[in-house]
């Protein structure tokens, strides 16, 4: 009896156990994706998930339009070979004969027509590649997650058509949310960067300004030192010379040699001082540590048109007909999410490496969106900073916090 319950506490405390390690590595995988490693890995991860899942559902019912076409091709051939057999083919019989081609023209163009405003039927061969291969699947599967939809290329199917509905109901909450965490991230660099690149950069060019106006002191501190020996070797002179003339001697009052000495102990006058525009003491930017940074509006939109313009020369090189203007534009409508679909890399027909030029092409979106959420974000908190002064100048706001720097930078300056 004894032994029985013993028995059932190890196998209770072993499944309390196993248990708590269930949840521990429950817990380890959400904040995994709920970090910014994850969140990109999850995205990443659903964008492969639905490239192979439309490829699987679309490209057969592409290839079956590609077979429709090529045996209509051949039954009009047949056709145009019949006729020709069976009608005489001379001055009295071509009437006949253009009458019937002409008919069996324009039932072909009908269908096609149905074929490829229906069906989805690109113009291609059953040897040229589809447009539902692994590249297109993925750029299909990334315009749906960022909302661009540039529609050339949609499902025809029922099930893709279903499909596209629930990927796209859980798939843009998760792109939007990864999206903002790098963009959340790129800014912080971007602040490092402004932080220790460009107020470095500042105070070194302080640093050299103030040496040379130290240098620049020193050298009107020896000419004072030089022109008042002089002055006192003259004074010196002329006692000794009146003293045996028993002349009395004109010496100069204390408030002039007093000014003299105060205009030369520092060698320069007070009103060649130098008035530092960043600290009144050193003329250097010091920032604290915890102080939130704000970068300047002109250096956020350098970044994003030199993003936009580096991707306009790539897509000019790569694509045949397209020039620098048709590929900024291009940029900036993917960019800003209105994919009008009326230029998209990797679909012309005598194009090189299309497969490569979408793949690139899906990169140079996921990470555009980052550095646009990048942007907005550095933007909005200089914009809402400018606001708010503006508010306070004109009486909206009171200024209740004294204008103080942080406790970290009085220690600093106290320590100087």
């Amino acid at each position: 009896m004894t032994s029985g319950h013993h028995g059932r506490k190890q196998t209770l405390s072993r499944s309390h156990r196993l248990w708590k390690i269930f949840v521990l590595c429950v817990k380890r995988f959400i904040t995994f994706l709920v970090s910014q490693v994850g969140l990109t890995s999850a995205v990443v991860a659903y964008c492969m998930l639905g490239s192979v899942i439309f490829k699987m559902l679309e490209a057969p019912y592409e290839q079956s339009q590609r077979l429709k076409i090529k045996q209509l091709k051949e039954a009009q051939t047949k056709k145009f070979l019949e006729i020709t057999e069976r009608l005489d083919v001379s001055p009295r019989g071509q009437d006949q004969w253009k009458q019937e081609a002409d008919d069996i023209l324009k039932a072909f163009q009908d269908e096609v027509y149905q074929v490829i405003k229906h069906n989805g039927w690109d113009g291609q061969g059953m040897d040229e590649e589809l447009q539902w291969s692994y590249a297109g699947a993925m750029l299909y599967s990334v315009t749906v997650l960022t909302t661009i939809g540039y529609g050339h290329i949609a499902p025809k199917t029922d099930w893709g058509r279903i499909v596209t509905i629930f990927y796209a109901i859980f798939g843009i909450p998760l792109t939007f949310l990864c999206v903002r965490n790098i963009g959340s991230l790129l800014s912080s660099c971007v602040r490092f960067f402004y932080r220790h690149a460009c107020i470095g950069a500042i105070n070194q060019w302080v640093e050299i300004q103030t040496k040379m106006q130290v240098s620049r002191n020193l050298e009107r501190l020896q000419h004072a030192i030089h022109a008042r020996a002089r002055k006192f070797s003259l004074t010196l002179t002329n006692d000794l010379y009146h003293h045996r003339r028993r002349v009395p001697v004109n010496r100069p009052s204390i408030d002039e040699v007093e000014s003299v000495c105060s205009k030369s102990d520092d060698g320069i006058d007070e009103d060649d001082g130098v008035v530092s525009l960043f600290s009144e003491r050193t003329g250097k930017i010091r920032i604290s540590s915890d102080y939130k940074l704000r970068v300047p509006i002109s250096l956020t939109l350098t970044i994003m048109t030199c993003y936009i313009v580096g991707g306009a020369i790539m897509f000019s090189i790569w694509e045949k007909n397209w020039n620098f203007l048709v590929s900024s534009y291009f940029c900036v409508i993917t960019l800003t999410t209105i994919g009008f679909g009326d230029y998209v890399p990797g679909t012309d027909m005598d194009s090189w490496s299309n497969e490569e030029k979408r793949v690139i092409c899906c990169l140079y979106l996921l990470f555009g969106m980052a550095m646009q959420a990048m942007c907005f974000h550095l933007m909005q908190e200089e914009i809402r900073m400018k606001f708010r002064r503006l508010a306070k100048r004109i009486g909206l706001i009171e200024d209740d916090q004294p204008k103080t720097p942080p406790e970290s930078l009085q220690d600093e300056e106290n320590t100087d």
